[in-house]
């Protein structure tokens, strides 16, 4: 799934359909079943507007920022989850 993916978003059917060309001797049904499993299990993949992608090559080469509050920078601390910012008289 990782090679026909590359950097690009397939849409679910035309990813499941070369995967299953590329399975050799697998039935399509159990190729159906495996991609159906790792598209619900794996983190890895991601179901965009656009279709499914392999989330490490999407982002890879890419820069992310966060803030961080006056308290966590003094203790050494990054949050990894997502945080609702307080914004002065609101």
């Amino acid at each position: 799934m990782v090679a026909e993916l590359g950097e690009s978003a397939l849409v679910r059917d035309v990813l499941t359909e070369r995967v299953i060309a590329s399975a050799g001797s697998a039935s399509a049904a159990s190729v159906r079943r495996r991609v159906d499993e790792l598209l619900q299990r794996d983190m890895s993949f991601a179901l965009l507007a656009a279709g499914v992608v392999f989330v490490p090559a999407l982002v890879d080469g890419t820069t992310w920022t966060a803030f961080v509050d006056a308290d966590d920078a003094a203790q050494g601390f990054l949050r990894t989850h997502p945080q609702r910012r307080r914004w002065a008289g609101g």
